[in-house]
């Protein structure tokens, strides 16, 4: 007797120290159970023993306990695999797995019962389960005809765009492979772009008229014929689908009908060439009305006598003339917005020459390209008139030769545009003050111009004459 009583003693010492709940049933009765895994139930020794172990299982998994038992009562091979809840003392659910042998407690035949705490992976696996129902309501409900295959190729989610796109139910294609044919869009069997992801670019230009590939995602578009006749353009979409380890567990693919999308585009295209060539026709009426202008004062100007008078007359047909040109110009560019500054100024200095007949003054041109819209173009190109056209008028005696340099750059560091315009001539009288003297109408138009574009007029007269244009400008600069 004192043996088994030994053994009995070093039997329980070994359930104690076990990290896994045990107990030991006799009739559903529980006659043992160890402390330390207990305790993290809230549950005490007194609260277990002699209590019937179904009082400790949730409701609605005693049932299925029940009929466990009873299997297990008639075939021992049975596995031990049954996860059931049980409730601990404060009512929190905890989902247990058991593993059970028959044994002996106290010389008479008993249960012995290993409780496995799975409530993490459980929890851990509901919450993989919600996350993949909620992907698949979201593809299901997305307004693009879309589906997902799994590894092996076959149909895992087909969603209900793809259902009214194809007349092809879900539960009639799930798990089946053959989805080619019953893709509306194509027509034909042939690989679709979810079979061409981890193909090479050269096949899937064989089946695409165009695509873009960004690490996983392929997006391709194909021009196709409806079965009315019409020309349609699907955009497909198709990316490969990754589970937490990296590994690859299928790709999803999804379509879109662009052909409204690009009618429309086509419309507004075409709207803007109705726009473009509307604004063209102005710039050259504008331009033919300038020059109808120009030549009546040229023609006019042949019968002024008065050199003060001829002088009026040839600022106004400069002036009129620059004008014209940057029509001109406008009219020529494909885009009829903005003007490259830099290939003008040479084509209004040709202009300016001609007209006050200064061919022995040296033009030089150091120029940016750089880009003005209409609103900048005109005043600047009024600006540099009066300039080039004072300095070739009054800065160099009759006979004499000179120079003139013209400077147009975009400054990085104050970001604003300088246009100068210097000349070695006899320079201004000492303290000159253009604000001052605005009885010239040619200056009085720079400063106003200058005002219009925001700028600042500076005056340098040191070996002739400098004057410095600064202006804020968005330009387009290539």
């Amino acid at each position: 007797m004192d043996g088994e009583k030994n053994n009995y003693i070093q039997y329980k010492m070994l359930l104690e120290d076990a990290s896994d709940l045990i107990i030991i049933i006799k009739d559903n009765n529980i006659v043992f159970v160890n402390q330390k895994p207990l305790a993290d139930l809230g549950y005490s020794i007194s609260d277990i023993t002699d209590k019937n172990i179904f009082s400790f299982i949730h409701v609605d998994d005693i049932e299925k306990v029940f009929e466990f038992q009873i299997k297990k009562a008639k075939n021992n091979g049975v596995p031990d695999d049954l996860i059931f809840r049980i409730v601990s003392k404060n009512g929190r659910l905890v989902f247990v797995k058991i593993f059970s042998i028959t044994t002996l407690w106290k010389g008479k035949p008993a249960r012995l019962i290993c409780i496995k705490n799975i409530t993490d992976i459980k929890l851990n696996e509901l919450a993989v389960k919600r996350s993949e129902e909620l992907l698949s309501a979201i593809i299901n409900n997305l307004p693009d005809p879309t589906f997902v295959i799994d590894v092996n190729g076959k149909i895992y989610l087909w969603n209900i765009a793809l259902e009214k796109a194809s007349n092809v139910k879900s539960q009639d294609i799930i798990g089946k492979s053959e989805y080619e044919n019953a893709i509306p869009f194509y027509g034909y069997k042939g690989p679709l772009l979810i079979d061409l992801m981890l193909k090479s670019d050269v096949e899937i230009k064989k089946e695409y008229d165009f695509f873009q590939r960004t690490e996983d995602v392929l997006i391709a578009g194909r021009f196709l014929a409806s079965t009315e006749g019409k020309n349609i353009q699907i955009w497909v979409t198709s990316s490969i689908l990754y589970d937490i380890q990296g590994n690859v567990i299928g790709a999803v693919e999804s379509f879109r009908d662009m052909t409204e999308i690009q009618d429309a585009e086509e419309k507004i295209k075409s709207s803007i060439k109705e726009k473009e060539i509307l604004l063209r026709e102005i710039h050259h009426r504008v331009k033919n009305n300038l020059q109808i202008i120009n030549s009546m004062l040229s023609v006019q100007l042949q019968f002024v006598k008065d050199p003060e008078s001829a002088d009026l007359f040839k600022d106004c047909v400069s002036r009129i003339k620059t004008m014209a040109l940057i029509h001109n110009d406008l009219y020529s560019y494909k885009i009829y917005s903005d003007i490259n500054f830099g290939e003008f100024i040479p084509k209004l200095i040709n202009n300016l020459c001609s007209i006050y007949k200064r061919h022995d003054i040296s033009i030089k041109i150091e120029a940016e390209e750089i880009h003005f819209g209409i609103d900048n173009a005109i005043p600047c190109g009024l600006i540099l008139n009066e300039l080039i056209s004072n300095s070739l008028k009054h800065a160099f005696t009759a006979g004499d030769k000179g120079s003139i340099i013209v400077k147009l750059f975009f400054d990085k560091n104050t970001r604003l545009c300088n246009l100068i315009v210097h000349d070695d001539g006899k320079g201004l009288p000492p303290g000159f003050d253009i604000s001052k003297n605005m009885t010239s109408f040619g200056l009085l138009m720079v400063n106003l111009l200058t005002s219009q574009l925001q700028g600042t007029v500076r005056i340098n007269s040191f070996d002739g004459t400098e004057f410095i244009i600064t202006f804020p400008i968005k330009i387009k600069k290539k």
